[in-house]
């Protein structure tokens, strides 16, 4: 098993600490997400839509940044 995905000559503490502080900030909204199930018009198809995009955004995001 290699970890030079996970740890090589690119990776620094800097790249980790940005990557974790995105996708601590992208949980945030993730949770918020849930909460605003009463606005929406119908909100049985919005919401597993809006938690889905905000995941597959969240843990892109986290992969560019790392």
């Amino acid at each position: 098993m290699s970890v030079t995905p996970f740890a090589n000559g690119a990776t620094t503490a800097a790249r980790i600490s940005a990557g974790a502080a995105t996708s601590a900030y992208f949980f945030l909204r993730f949770d918020a997400v849930t909460t605003l199930t009463e606005g929406p018009v119908d909100p049985k198809r919005t919401m597993p839509r809006a938690i889905l995009l905000t995941a597959l955004i969240g843990g892109g995001t986290f992969v560019l940044v790392a």
